[in-house]
């Protein structure tokens, strides 16, 4: 990964459910202080459809991201179950098994009711990520949170037209990206 040092923190505890089958919940949920340097597009069609699930982004962070991890990072991160709403103006609910995710709009911290209450497992703990407390703190920074600048990055939680919900910068209210093939910046857990 070309940010060369990624600083994470925990966020929450007993939150997402393990995708091995076991029933067993993921006992600590880390994501990245800041965002990474490289903006990135969720979906290149421009499309929600198929939700978190079937976005390229989820598939760059799992397939290119994960392996190039420290291995002593690769072997404590075990895939859990990350739920979303498909999209394309869907309420409909799907699930994917991932190491490496977005947040959803819920879990950091606003208050969108139904469907996105739903991208949150029912077994979890929280339905916001306590380190959320308000909207300063769901804002991010490049260079590991130390940069001067806030970033208008992604949530996995997808609008109901034709684009993603991603977190505003000033971190006060979630803003509609014009599409999913928008670039902006990624902070994973």
């Amino acid at each position: 990964i070309a940010d060369g040092v990624i600083v994470l923190r925990a966020v929450d505890y007993n939150h997402f459910r393990l995708a091995d089958g076991s029933g067993d919940l993921a006992g600590v949920v880390f994501d990245m202080v800041g965002v990474m340097n490289q903006m990135s597009r969720m979906n290149p069609q421009h499309t929600t459809t198929g939700g978190w699930a079937a976005t390229e982004l989820r598939a760059k962070l799992n397939e290119q991201y994960f392996p190039v991890l420290p291995l002593h990072w690769q072997r404590l991160i075990r895939p859990v179950t990350v739920w979303s709403t498909v999209g394309d103006s869907s309420t409909e609910i799907a699930s994917s098994a991932d190491r490496l995710f977005l947040l959803s709009a819920s879990e950091t911290g606003w208050k969108l009711g139904a469907p996105y209450s739903y991208e949150v497992d029912p077994d979890a703990e929280n339905e916001r990520m306590p380190v959320f407390t308000d909207a300063a703190a769901a804002m991010k920074r490049q260079i590991n949170g130390e940069g001067s600048v806030t970033c208008s990055y992604w949530t996995r939680s997808p609008d109901f037209s034709n684009g993603t919900r991603f977190i505003e910068a000033d971190g006060s209210t979630p803003a509609y990206a014009p599409s999913a093939g928008s670039a902006f910046y990624v902070s994973w857990a």
